[in-house]
């Protein structure tokens, strides 16, 4: 699903989050992909350690929310930034809420997990961006649109960038959750 979305969710924070440079130019830039691929592996590889920690009885969720959830995510994502006008900051923010907000109510003792995976991301991307500024200072300056965004920075990183990696870290431990629960049908009782 990553090198699916990747390349799709860059398309839209390439419009106002930031416009870096790419090895090819290409439609589908092979960043995105990798990109796609390597942080949700991460992700859910970090969330699935984390998880074994806890005691928690794995909740059936119905195929049928499994969809209304996944789908509601996907359109506020690309909806609220297309149609609303919202930027792609936000609207990414405000999609990984739905997952997270539905593990919260149902399995409240999964959160720890879910938000260590967020922090592990931002602890994981933080020497990156170093790196990044220590080869070249003006990176941020040259490749973020920095007026659109809050102007507000972290060891030099915009604030936003490492928001959106602790919320990608524990949204998408979140949609795993929902997504690779038991399926519970109609003619089965509930567990």
């Amino acid at each position: 699903m990553g090198i699916v979305l990747g390349p799709l969710v860059q398309q839209i924070h390439l419009i106002d989050w930031w416009q870096p440079h790419f090895v090819f130019n290409t439609p589908i830039k092979l960043e995105d992909v990798l990109f796609g691929f390597s942080v949700p592996g991460v992700a859910i590889a970090t969330y699935d350690i984390l998880r074994s920690k806890v005691v928690a009885r794995q909740n059936t969720v119905p195929f049928v929310l499994k969809i209304f959830l996944a789908s509601i995510t996907t359109l506020l994502l690309f909806g609220l930034f297309c149609y609303f006008g919202v930027s792609s900051f936000w609207s990414s923010i405000i999609s990984l809420c739905i997952p997270i907000c539905f593990i919260a109510i149902v399995s409240p003792r999964l959160i720890p997990s879910m938000l260590l995976t967020g922090v592990f991301l931002v602890i994981l991307v933080v020497p990156g961006y170093l790196f990044g500024i220590y080869l070249n200072p003006h990176w941020i300056q040259n490749e973020w649109l920095l007026s659109n965004l809050s102007g507000r920075f972290v060891l030099g990183i915009p604030i936003e960038e490492l928001l959106w990696f602790f919320f990608v870290g524990a949204g998408l431990s979140a949609t795993k959750e929902i997504l690779f629960s038991p399926t519970r049908g109609r003619n089965q009782p509930p567990r």
